[in-house]
């Protein structure tokens, strides 16, 4: 007996290794870290026949234990260590929060249990610290045994002034046998006062009962730790935590507490569960990583926005999996190093959901360091920002669109001013052609005559038998050509004054009519083949002229900038649909047409391919709008290097002829 109580006294004073016992490499790298960050010796191995090798060459070890190993089970590596020592010391580490298996586990000696969850990485350290006080107080109690063998002095003196609060109770009745000053002190007693109560008296009634039942579990262990509430006698309540254990003390066998007061504790762990609740109330995305980019938490909110489900494990997940390729890449070259410098980083992050969405996000991502100055780990608070950014697109198209609509007022008033100067030369024009014609008819008579048997005589420095005919067509050319001109002038000053709010019942052939009349030139410019096919007995639509002839501008103008020569055609045709009542205009070209990737995104404001043309973006989007404003549609099919169409359906407000 002598001997064992050496050989427990030498084992005191070595220092406590810490054998992590995980097969998964990551886990168990990050668990080594954890602890190493404590400043306690951990080692790891990934089996449970390492583990059961290591534990007996070095019996004084601290498992932290994994219940599901390649080769046995957590229970199974515990059962044989039992078989072959005195006593372990482990702590289970499962995926699982199995509360059966738990007690099993405690029964079998566990000092903890620890979930590998969300909370893992904060749990971890807390579980080990608390595990390391529970064995050096044990060690302290068997140390405070072999003082009171030794010398019943030495063990007073440790017993009234230890730093906690030390009872020893008769197992059976609970009865107060001695207490040290400590105790008395803390719970505002004089010592007389304690000698006379029991266990009971200090607790109260709901903690007593839990009690009653750890105490049974201690004598058929010897050694327990748990957590109570004790009632001062100012009635005020102090949690405690009890290190308990059964002892021979003047050859009777007795409980020894070791009481601790854990206020302090209960309003940290109080504090960190409020703030803990906080978070996952949060809608806005919080997490951590470690400095590998491996996610160690994420809260609700932040994974509803990335498509994790609630109870999902994270722990083989990394933040590249939360961010499309060149979002993660401009973290990884330019976030996480302006965070580890100056320890803080804030700005737009791209977050992307498991089934494609991406999700604009303001955030802030803080690097947590260690005294050393080195990063232990990442945290981010990222608001989804979705809707701004499409309130800020939609006020920047306003933006462009007033601007377009002012720059097209100034446009209109310099157009109606230009066909009005136009108007007046025009004017003389076709007042003086048809006098000019008269004076013709009136002068070919004798100049006929003139001809008549003689040599051939000039007439503008032509034959006149040549300027006879010439100067008839002349004349009608100048006449043609001043009405063409008086057309176009009225066109360009109807255009100008359009009302874009006034909806009336239209002819869209004549609006297509217009519009190609206006834009005349240009179409001759680009093609050689462009024609229009009307269908037959089209109803009206109820619609703006001006608006709709302003979409079939910009459709004929894309139409004509997509050719490459004047030998590919456009054609504008309609048709009218029985079944919908709904007219049909199509716009066809054989130009370079539009790829895939682009087909989408043609009616964005903004978007276009012309860019170093002048192209703004604007004319397909405000086309759109137009459309669907007259409960329409807009349809494109194209094939790259063969042409597009592009389909507009317009519902008819009467039936066909």
């Amino acid at each position: 007996m002598d001997d064992m109580r050496r050989i427990n006294k030498k084992k005191i004073g070595i220092p406590l290794p810490i054998l992590v016992v995980e097969d998964n490499e990551a886990l168990c790298q990050l668990t080594v870290e954890l602890l190493k960050d404590q400043g306690l010796n951990a080692k790891s191995v990934s089996t449970g026949t390492e583990a059961i090798d290591y534990v007996l060459k070095n019996p004084n070890t601290l498992m932290l234990l994994d219940q599901g190993l390649p080769d046995k089970t957590g229970k199974e590596v515990v059962s044989e260590l039992n078989v072959k020592l005195e006593k372990i010391f482990f702590i289970m580490m499962t995926g699982l929060g199995d509360e059966k298996f738990a007690v099993e586990m405690m029964k079998l000696g566990s000092r903890d249990y620890i979930v590998k969850g969300p909370n893992f990485s904060e749990l971890l350290p807390e579980v080990v610290k608390r595990t390391i006080k529970q064995i050096s107080n044990e060690r302290k109690l068997e140390e405070a045994e072999i003082a009171l063998i030794e010398s019943e002095e030495k063990y007073r003196s440790l017993f009234e002034y230890g730093s906690d609060m030390i009872f020893l109770l008769d197992p059976n009745s609970y009865r107060i046998l001695d207490v040290n000053k400590n105790a008395a002190r803390k719970l505002g007693y004089v010592r007389e006062e304690l000698l006379s109560m029991k266990l009971n008296d200090l607790c109260l009634p709901n903690a007593m009962r839990g009690n009653i039942s750890i105490f049974k579990d201690l004598q058929n262990k010897g050694t327990i730790i748990f957590e109570s509430a004790f009632q001062r006698k100012d009635r005020s309540i102090m949690p405690v935590e009890v290190s308990g254990r059964m002892l021979e003390y003047h050859g009777k066998t007795i409980v020894q507490n070791f009481v601790r007061d854990i206020t302090m504790r209960k309003i940290s762990e109080e504090e960190k569960l409020r703030l803990t609740n906080i978070l996952e109330a949060t809608t806005d995305f919080v997490g951590m990583c470690d400095v590998n980019g491996k996610v160690a938490y994420v809260n609700h909110s932040g994974r509803e926005m990335v498509g994790l489900c609630a109870d999902e494990d994270i722990s083989k997940i990394f933040i590249q999996d939360f961010h499309p390729e060149w979002s993660y890449q401009i973290l990884q070259e330019g976030v996480f190093p302006t965070a580890k410098l100056s320890g803080v980083w804030k700005g737009e992050v791209m977050f992307l959901h498991r089934n494609g969405k991406k999700i604009p996000t303001s955030s802030v991502i803080q690097a947590h360091k260690r005294p050393n100055g080195t990063v232990r780990y990442f945290s981010t608070i990222s608001r989804d920002i979705t809707e701004q950014k499409k309130a800020e697109t939609k006020a920047k198209v306003q933006q462009q669109q007033l601007m377009q609509a002012d720059k097209m007022s100034s446009l209109g008033t310099l157009v109606a001013g230009v066909a009005h100067e136009i108007n007046n030369p025009n004017n003389f024009i076709m007042f003086n052609a048809p006098v000019l014609k008269k004076i013709w008819n009136d002068v070919f008579p004798i100049l006929e005559e003139q001809s008549k048997g003689k040599k051939d005589f000039l007439l503008g420095n032509l034959p006149y038998l040549e300027a006879r005919d010439a100067v008839c067509q002349l004349i009608s050319g100048i006449t043609e050509g001043s009405q063409r001109i008086k057309l176009i002038s009225k066109k360009l000053k109807d255009f100008a004054r359009q009302d874009p709010e006034q909806k009336t019942r239209i002819n869209v052939h004549l609006v297509i009519n217009s519009a190609v009349n206006l834009i005349e030139g240009l179409i001759k410019k680009h093609t050689d083949y462009f024609s229009v096919n009307f269908f037959r007995g089209l109803p009206p639509i109820n619609g703006n002229f001006y608006e709709i002839e302003q979409v079939m501008l910009n459709l004929i103008t894309n139409a004509c900038q997509a050719l490459t020569n004047k030998s590919q055609k456009i054609d504008v045709n309609t048709y009218f649909d029985e079944d919908s009542h709904k007219i049909l205009i199509d716009v066809v070209d054989e130009g370079i047409g539009i790829l895939p990737e682009n087909l989408s995104k043609v009616t964005d404001p903004f978007f276009t391919t012309k860019r170093e043309l002048g192209g703004t973006g604007l004319g397909l989007s405000v086309s759109y709008t137009i459309i669907k404003d007259h409960s329409g549609s807009f349809d494109f099919s194209s094939e790259p290097g063969k042409g597009t169409k592009i389909q507009l359906k317009f519902p008819a407000i009467e039936r066909r002829n």
